[in-house]
């Protein structure tokens, strides 16, 4: 999508005009595409069009981050699916009886153990979320009760990279202290005037491979600690 749009700005920037639209000068029509209704003018289009890329790489980076939290929920079904599930029960910290409690209606609705296994699972999910409200905490606390060890330079690295989609959403891209401490070298690239995060390609797709490292790592781990099952042939991991 960065590559498309890109190609696209181009080639408005070669054909555009100022008596033109963007989906003119794209070489279509205003009744097909009515949201190209904007004058085809060279600055107006290199704006529009490096907002456009930098709302796709957000989007990656907030995707990116939502598929880690799947990630983070499928291990805590795997151990409910499994034969571990003393540390399960280890990662639930509220006391709170309102956590466990089930009604015959929802017992009726679970139809089957597999799925009460789901429930209990997400619950602790849920459990951890909410007494953590923090994904490197969570993501600790999950580690410390498994006892793996990860090489600490590769799990801030990819925490780090998590954590841009933090600054989107709550502060628009702008570093915070914490943020800054943290960053050290300049991995990931700050503008220096406004203090703002560089939203690129670049970015998106070096925090994709980052936390894909991560990832593999745990589940070599789990898989040596018999704690997840290796499902995949070695040749489709890259």
């Amino acid at each position: 999508m960065d590559m498309a749009l890109k190609i696209t700005d181009k080639h408005c920037r070669k054909n555009g005009k100022d008596n033109i639209t963007v989906a003119e000068s794209l070489g279509t029509t205003l009744e097909e595409y009515p949201q190209l209704n904007m004058p085809a003018k060279v600055k107006d289009i290199g704006r529009a069009f490096a907002t456009s890329r930098i709302k796709v790489n957000e989007q990656a980076i907030i995707e990116l981050y939502a598929a880690f939290s799947d990630y983070l929920v499928s291990i805590i079904h795997e151990l409910a699916h499994g034969n571990n599930r003393n540390e399960l029960l280890c990662l639930i910290e509220s006391k709170n009886d309102n956590d466990s409690k089930v009604t015959y209606k929802q017992i009726f609705d679970f139809a089957s153990f597999e799925r009460i296994l789901d429930e209990i699972a997400n619950r602790v999910y849920r459990n951890l979320e909410n007494s953590t409200r923090s994904t490197p905490k969570m993501l600790n606390k999950i580690l410390s009760v498994l006892n793996i060890q990860i090489p600490d330079d590769m799990k801030e690295d990819a925490l780090l990279h998590l954590e841009v989609r933090h600054l989107i959403i709550h502060n628009n891209s702008k570093i915070d202290d914490d943020f800054n401490n943290r960053n050290n070298n300049g991995r990931i690239p700050v503008n220096t005037v406004n203090k703002k995060i560089i939203i690129n390609y670049a970015l998106s797709k070096i925090a994709i491979e980052k936390v894909l490292v991560l990832c593999k790592k745990i589940d070599d781990e789990l898989i040596a600690k018999s704690l997840l099952k290796d499902q995949f042939p070695t040749k489709f991991i890259q």
